[in-house]
C-alpha cells in the first residue's frame, strides 16, 4: 500500500502495487502466487504533536499475521499465530509518530485496532 493520500483510495476502493503496477483490491480477491498482503498505515500522530508512550495494541479479527509497530528508527514485531477474535500486545515504545504494518496470511482479517497510549510531554 502506498502512503500517498492520493493513491490510498480510488472511489473508496483501496489500491495496491503488484509487479510494479497498480491494482484494485476486491472483496474476496486473491493475490498472485508468491505475493504478500502487506498493509501499512499512514503516520499516526495519536492526538497531535508531542511525545507519546504507546503501551499496547489490541487487534480484533481472525487468522495469522505479523504486526510491526514502527517509531522513527525503532521497530517491534509481533507474531499472531491464530487471532482468537482479540489479541493484546504490550508495545512499550516512545516517540512522536508511529506506523503500523500488517503482513497477513491469505485468510486473515483485521476488523479493528485499538492503540493504548499516553502523552509524555
Amino acid at each position: 500500500m502506498s502512503n500517498y493520500v492520493g493513491l490510498n483510495e480510488s472511489n473508496r476502493v483501496p489500491i495496491c502495487a503488484v509487479d510494479e503496477k497498480l491494482a484494485v483490491l476486491k472483496l474476496g480477491g486473491r493475490l498472485p502466487m508468491g505475493e504478500e498482503a502487506i498493509f501499512q498505515s499512514g503516520r499516526l500522530a495519536l492526538g497531535g504533536t508531542g511525545r507519546k508512550h504507546v503501551k499496547s495494541v489490541t487487534l480484533y479479527g481472525e487468522g495469522c499475521m505479523t504486526l510491526f509497530v514502527k517509531c522513527n528508527e525503532e521497530e517491534k514485531s509481533f507474531e499472531v499465530e491464530d487471532l482468537p477474535q482479540q489479541c493484546k500486545m504490550d508495545v512499550g515504545m516512545r516517540g512522536e509518530a508511529f506506523w503500523l504494518e500488517f503482513v497477513l496470511d491469505e485468510d486473515a482479517k483485521v476488523r479493528r485496532v485499538v492503540i493504548e497510549y499516553e502523552r509524555i510531554d
